[in-house]
């Protein structure tokens, strides 16, 4: 479950639904890498398993203490669930996304304003709400943080 001003977002088996917003349910992901070697389309249950452990250790309590990151977490955010349920894996990291936003509309260093981090942060993090269509306040106001420093 999720907390998106005030309103809780449930993951569902399927997908999970927010008013009227549905999570995408096909994704062009390409099956090829840049060597045009095909990328395995089943996952082994040596990955399962790796998957797994990292899920654990992402999912302890009290373990979760680690330096601030809003551009790696955008990123752990759009891993989509191993299970094929169209729901993210981590949905811890999209809601630490959605409590993070700073006043400006950007994520990152509240008190170190870099713009080239706070582009690439904010960037992330609004690809990452957009990633799973959820609180579209908070992805509008990320987006307006662009004109003034993108250009």
């Amino acid at each position: 479950m999720f907390v998106c001003s005030g309103k809780f977002i449930p993951f569902g088996r399927q997908r999970f639904i927010y008013p009227s917003l549905t999570v995408q349910s096909q994704r062009n992901v390409k099956s090829e890498n840049i060597c045009g070697d095909e990328l395995p389309k089943v996952l082994t249950d040596d990955m399962i398993e790796k998957i797994e452990k990292i899920k654990i250790i992402l999912d302890s309590e009290g373990e979760d203490e680690t330096s601030i990151s809003a551009y790696d977490t955008a990123w752990v955010s759009m891993i989509e669930d191993i299970n094929g349920n169209d729901a993210p894996q981590f949905p811890r990291s999209l809601q630490w996304i959605v409590d993070h936003q700073l006043s400006d509309g950007s994520w990152g260093d509240r008190d170190y304003f870099l713009v080239y981090d706070r582009l690439l942060n904010t960037l992330a993090c609004v690809v990452a709400l957009k990633t799973w269509n959820i609180c579209p306040e908070i992805y509008e106001n990320g987006k307006k943080f662009f004109p003034p420093h993108g250009k």
